[in-house]
């Protein structure tokens, strides 16, 4: 498993980004990195708060990231995994698995939404639209499930760190994989993408992956002239694992317990929907006739749903007037509209799978 050299603190990179002048924002850039360690600085940046909006744009070494809600035995092909020596990890956000490479340009935007409204999900994901458009000439559009499709494929998916309405802080973090030059039999070896994947790098061979990274860079900037400046931030590998909180988000967050978390299940009572949020996967222990463990699993960005479930069915009747009853009686007081639809789509899966 990956280690950090213990070294001293890098004082010029901390100090620079601890910067906290209200008018100055960051873009942070590096080149290919090791997935892990990217997405601790990640976190890092976002559990900061800084003040100030923050691009941080990079690629990946060969990695399978698995949503917060995902199950790493059911979502990707483990043996595979291991044989390959490709690297697993598991992002805060939820979504679903994804393999990424150094043909994948990973981006993430981070600050405080309240007082930077340009870093809504809807401007994201507009300048991300634009600036496909612009580095490849193809028009690219955002679908249900926030994934960016061209010419009817899928080349970039989304997610970000999140409750249903409205965010868990005032400080966002919004993140996007964008398949340039992905390996994409790799894609379909190691995880359960279906063939409706497709590289950028098909819309417009001449392009490349740098074009997207300035055009992404420059209308971030656009994006929020004149009110913020921006100092650039270039950082390698080493210059990550110097930082001092990074090192300990990635101790916390990349152990065998949380990757592998859900194990291999063991359940009685098995559901599977497909849906516009995502699919569901729950599993029901289920011993003389009451509900004695639920497992769930999830690509959905609602990262709330597989603890909720659990609160509402743990210790019921298994029969369908209980646990339609009990579902039912949470959706009368559900008021957010997405979680609300989400619920219902689950009591009616489980209603007709019962017996």
């Amino acid at each position: 498993m990956f280690r950090f050299t213990l070294r001293k603190p890098h004082k010029s990179i901390t100090r620079r980004l601890h910067q906290k002048s209200p008018s100055k924002g960051k873009i942070i850039t590096s080149g290919v990195v090791d997935t892990r360690i990217s997405m601790s600085v990640e976190q890092y940046l976002y559990r900061s708060e800084f003040d100030y909006p923050i691009l941080f744009i990079r690629q990946a070494r060969p990695t399978v990231i698995l949503g917060c809600n995902q199950n790493a035995w059911l979502d990707c092909n483990i043996h595979k995994l291991n044989k390959g020596g490709v690297d697993l990890m598991r992002r805060c956000a939820g979504g679903g698995a994804e393999y990424v490479d150094q043909g994948t340009l990973l981006v993430s935007f981070i600050g405080n939404h309240i007082k930077y409204p340009l870093l809504s999900p809807s401007n994201c994901e507009q300048l991300i639209e634009i600036a496909i458009h612009q580095a490849f000439n193809v028009d690219v559009t955002t679908n249900s499930r926030y994934q960016f499709m061209a010419n009817g494929m899928k080349v970039g998916n989304t997610s970000f760190e999140s409750k249903p309405e409205p965010l868990d802080s005032i400080h966002t973090l919004y993140q996007t994989s964008l398949f340039v030059n992905t390996n994409l039999e790799a894609m379909k070896e190691y995880t359960k993408n279906d063939n409706s994947v497709a590289n950028l790098l098909t819309c417009d061979s001449e392009s490349t992956i740098d074009d997207l990274r300035n055009s992404i860079k420059k209308n971030f900037k656009l994006l929020h002239y004149p009110v913020t400046e921006f100092k650039q931030i270039e950082i390698d590998e080493i210059g990550m694992k110097r930082i001092p909180g990074v090192r300990q988000i990635y101790d916390e967050i990349y152990t065998i317990n949380h990757i592998y978390s859900g194990g291999v299940p063991r359940f009685n009572k098995y559901f599977y929907g497909e849906y516009d949020w995502g699919y569901i996967r729950i599993l029901l222990q289920v011993d003389h006739g009451v509900i004695t463990d639920i497992s769930c699993s999830t690509d959905s960005m609602i990262i709330v749903i597989p603890h909720l479930l659990r609160d509402i069915l743990m210790n019921t009747k298994y029969s369908r007037v209980d646990v339609y009853t009990t579902l039912g009686r949470y959706i009368e007081r559900e008021t957010i509209g997405i979680l609300n639809g989400i619920l219902r789509d689950v009591r009616e899966l489980m209603f007709r799978e019962m017996y």
